[in-house]
């Protein structure tokens, strides 16, 4: 089959810009960096429009901030027969529409059974730090010694709403003779929202 000459089939003129172009301003540029949907920029394979994280900041019971070799800190929860309680603390941002997930990541020091439940309130400005609470019921968990845990802890955030401040208190209960773990180190809270 012979080629179609280009010219004669496509009377439509297009200008090609390279990924170096510099020549958007205000809003064109501003569709690329505020991680927004447009016409030309989607982000809708991941559904994220953002993420947000925390540290433990505080301890109580026989945990204790930490750092581990100084690869990352976190808190150190408890021992095989006390309590570790850590304290996070999350501002949600003004985008906010909904969660996408929400996790507490750690690790144990053994193989064994992890139990752990979380509690959680939260409010915006104007409103008491207690307006909503929520929580997650204790549970058992096998864990792999120095293998990431991510809990699911979505279900302890019911009515989020933009502008909220969370508070969670992630325990470990190394009191209860289900928990079997010798440690257990908490890195943080991370909450994607959409």
């Amino acid at each position: 089959m012979p080629l179609r000459n280009p010219s004669t089939s496509h009377a439509e003129a297009h200008t090609v810009a390279s990924h170096s172009d510099t020549t958007g301003t205000g809003a064109e540029l501003e569709e690329l960096t505020d991680g927004s949907e447009t016409t030309k920029h989607t982000h809708a394979a991941s559904g994220v429009r953002g993420s947000v994280s925390a540290q433990p900041h505080n301890v109580s019971g026989t945990a204790t901030l930490a750092a581990n070799d100084g690869l990352a800190t976190g808190a150190s929860l408890g021992d095989a027969s006390n309590d570790g309680i850590g304290y996070l603390t999350i501002q949600v941002p003004a985008d906010f529409s909904a969660i996408h997930s929400a996790i507490a990541i750690g690790f144990p020091t053994t193989n064994a059974n992890l139990r752990w439940s979380i509690a959680t309130q939260f409010g915006a400005a104007g409103q008491a730090q207690n307006t909503h609470t929520d929580s997650i019921a204790t549970a058992t968990v096998a864990v792999l010694n120095t293998y990431v845990v991510n809990f699911d802890i979505a279900a302890a955030l019911t009515g989020l709403a933009a502008g909220d401040v969370i508070q969670f208190a992630f325990t470990r209960e190394g009191a209860d003779a289900e928990d079997t773990v010798s440690g257990f180190f908490l890195q943080e809270i991370k909450l994607e929202y959409t």
